[in-house]
């Protein structure tokens, strides 16, 4: 009964989740029919559904996870192909969308209903996408797809049970806003009166200027059309509006010296009021909102120990601290960091069996998530396993390889910085592409989500021992505390906790090192960016004395000069709306107490921004052109060679075929290939020892092997490894998306 209410939990948190996620594709595939699409929108919609298809996978959730895997291969070639979706791929990648959803929405009992029709529209659907995968706008299409239901239905998406007592309390506050509100009304009347009062004022201020005016003029006036008579008589007119107008004044400012008064007792208490209550209504919002770490925690012993076992290894999850109270805001998007960093675990940083009781570990690894208190307002969570720790051997190689480094910056760079180079997208040391790993997303993910919830990550490496990651975070995204600053007439938001310290030096301390500007604070030489510049505001003045923040990320640190430092004071975060969802540089907005808007800065995007020019990028992979590239498929039964043939054939590659490993090794002695895709147990010579030959020979040393077997064994893809293949994918689960995705970032790899 435990384990199945567990189950229901956990189901309950995919689907909340899934439901986020499909309205975030929905939004940005509206958004691609409006405009061009860019790298960013096709890697936020890649990172989306690479998200959706790992939280599928670990509620079991097979027929969602799919079809997300299919998706994810389609927004794969298109950034490989480095163009955007055509109207008919928009099309079908929103079906497949209100099929993702559908998978949510459907009962059992309506599943059991469906039957095998269901698999034939979910197989016309993936069809689709496959061929539009290989052709710039595929005139494919589908009928409305019904596919089984992966999950029961749930009650409304982001519903929270909260007990009596907490509802009671904000009941209460509810009670103290409507007195508020009546004060509030009050006031306004009041103030209202006091505007109607002054129209009198107003009146008498026109007819007391025209009478002064008169008094005002000399009696010998040689040049006024006046009488004599008739100047005497308005003078004494003049004289009497001036005496009314004064009585009237008297009276008037005595009245309203009193009343001002009162409006102002009443403002003030107003204001003490609703300040106390507005603390009081967000600290009891706030209590309901915290739920314990164990919300976040669920299924994860579990899907660590299957995930272990499915790689040939095993491993156990401790967890302490998990009643610690957190944002339950920050939790659900702490979810999905956490499960990328526990397969990364798994799959990379522990060993099998047999090398861990080579290296005099116990052949059952550990792996740690600890929640611990830092202060009132942040916390942190450290996750570690007892594994072989980050090979920045590989890291730096892998990083040269890519194109990211050349060697001299490679060498040069410090433990930590290495380190710091997994986050980046596309970047993975694993010598082969799996279901779990080798695409170089998930930890670039796990950044980008620490970063937008406020919050830093470290890593804390040692190889041969293990590896921890530690992410400190707000416990609450109510408020937080920001410094105020002023460029070029416009205000920015600092978030206080990336900040050491504000200084104001010589401009004379600036100096120039290798052709750029660093500043000497501590004995340490750090870097110097004006914000304007970064932000390309308008050019800064010269100034004597520099306005400095000392910024501190996780990357490095550095100075930032601004024109004037105001104040540090608690905001509210805002979003920027859909619309907006991610612009360099800005993490949201936030409004002041006059109504203004000021941008919170990322100082993360901002030090990546000014560091652009002094690294070199990635460079991006080749757009695919209309040459052909040319396989060769091994494989002994003709059957499965069939097969191979046609679905590389029609992903647009030529393909020759060997009818076993010696006809293949035969072959590639007297012709060119792009890539070997070889089956492991043929006669004469197996895939193991063909991959070896392959290897041996320098003019096919580099040439990407995939593995594609029956073998499954962990003991088989650790010989397959040894051998020398880039990938070793199961004919018991074959999918054939997986392997044409495998094959163009291999291929992609070669060309770069």
């Amino acid at each position: 009964m435990q384990q199945q209410l567990l189950q229901q939990r956990l189901l309950k948190a995919f689907q909340q989740e899934a439901t986020e996620r499909l309205g975030i594709l929905r939004d940005a595939l509206a958004l691609l029919e409006q405009q061009s699409a860019t790298a960013d929108m096709l890697e936020s919609m890649y990172r989306e559904v690479h998200s959706l298809k790992g939280a599928a996978r670990a509620v079991n959730a097979l027929q969602f996870e799919r079809l997300c895997q299919k998706l994810e291969t389609f927004f794969s070639a298109l950034k490989q192909q480095q163009r955007g979706p055509g109207s008919e791929q928009i099309t079908l990648v929103n079906q497949a969308l209100q099929s993702l959803q559908r998978l949510l929405s459907r009962t059992d009992e309506q599943t059991a209903a469906s039957g095998d029709s269901d698999d034939t529209a979910l197989h016309t659907l993936c069809t689709a996408l496959e061929l539009s995968c290989t052709e710039p706008d595929s005139k494919v299409s589908v009928g409305q797809v019904s596919v089984p239901s992966v999950v029961a239905a749930m009650p409304e998406p982001g519903m929270l049970r909260v007990s009596s007592l907490a509802l009671d309390q904000l009941w209460f506050c509810a009670e103290d806003l409507l007195d508020a509100r009546l004060e509030s009304a009050e006031l306004a009347t009041a103030l209202h009166q006091a505007q109607t009062d002054f129209t009198w004022w107003r009146r008498y201020r026109h007819e007391l200027s025209a009478a002064l005016r008169l008094l005002q003029q000399p009696v010998d006036d040689s040049h006024s059309v006046i009488a004599g008579a008739d100047r005497n008589s308005m003078a004494v007119q003049a004289q009497h509006t001036t005496v009314v107008f004064a009585q009237w004044a008297t009276e008037f400012l005595q009245q309203w010296d009193y009343r001002m008064s009162q409006l102002a007792r009443m403002a003030s208490q107003l204001a003490k009021r609703s300040s106390s209550l507005e603390a009081t209504f967000r600290q009891e919002l706030q209590q309901v909102l915290l739920l314990p770490c164990t919300s976040l925690t669920e299924g994860m012993p579990a899907m660590v120990r299957e995930l272990a076992q499915a790689t040939g290894k095993s491993a156990t999850l401790l967890i302490s601290g998990a009643d610690y109270r957190v944002d339950k805001r920050i939790l659900d998007e702490l979810r999905s960091p956490i499960q990328h960093l526990l397969r990364n675990a798994v799959d990379h940083g522990i060993e099998s069996a047999q090398q861990r009781q080579v290296a005099g570990k116990p052949a059952n690894a550990t792996l740690r998530i600890d929640f611990m208190q830092l202060s009132s307002n942040r916390f942190g969570l450290r996750l570690s396993d007892d594994g072989q720790g980050i090979d920045t051997t590989a890291v730096r190689a892998k990083a040269v390889q890519q194109s990211l480094l050349t060697l001299q910056q490679a060498s040069a760079l410090t433990e930590a910085e290495c380190c710091r180079l997994i986050f980046r997208s596309g970047f993975s040391t694993s010598p082969m592409l799996t279901e779990l790993s080798g695409r170089g997303l998930g930890l670039a993910i796990v950044e980008e989500k620490v970063l937008r919830l406020n919050g830093d990550i470290e890593i804390h490496n040692q190889p041969g021992h293990g590896c921890s990651f530690v992410l400190t975070l707000p416990v609450s995204l109510s408020t937080y505390r920001t410094l105020l600053v002023r460029v070029a007439e416009q205000l920015f938001a600092i978030p206080c906790q990336t900040i050491n310290r504000v200084l104001r030096m010589p401009a004379t301390a600036i100096r120039s090192v290798e052709n750029h500007t660093v500043l000497e604070i501590a004995q340490q030489s750090l870097p110097l960016w004006h914000l304007a510049d970064l932000l390309q505001l308008a050019t800064p003045c010269h100034q004597p004395m520099l306005q400095l923040v000392l910024v501190e990320t996780t990357e490095s640190q550095y100075l930032l000069q601004v024109d004037e430092i105001l104040t540090d004071q608690d905001i509210t975060l805002k979003g920027l709306g859909p619309q907006l969802k991610r612009v360099t540089c800005i993490t949201g907005v936030a409004r002041l107490g006059n109504g203004q808007l000021v941008p919170v800065l990322n100082m993360l995007d901002l030090y990546q921004s000014a560091c652009r020019t002094d690294r070199p990028v990635a460079v991006p992979s080749p757009a695919v052109t209309g040459h052909r590239q040319q396989l060769l498929v091994a494989e002994d039964s003709i059957t499965s060679r069939s097969l191979m043939k046609s679905i590389l054939e029609s992903a647009g590659f030529q393909v020759v075929t060997a009818v076993d490993g010696m006809d293949a090794w035969q072959t590639l002695q007297h012709h060119d290939f792009a890539a070997l895709i070889s089956d492991i147990e043929m006669p004469g010579l197996d895939g193991f020892s063909l991959t070896e030959k392959v290897r041996s020979d320098s003019r096919l040393a580099h040439l990407p092997v995939v593995l594609v077997t029956a073998l499954q064994s962990p003991e088989d893809r650790l010989r397959g490894l040894e051998a020398g293949a880039n990938a070793y994918i199961l004919k018991s689960s074959f999918d054939q998306d997986n392997l044409l995705d495998i094959l163009q970032r291999l291929l992609s790899t070669e060309q770069g």
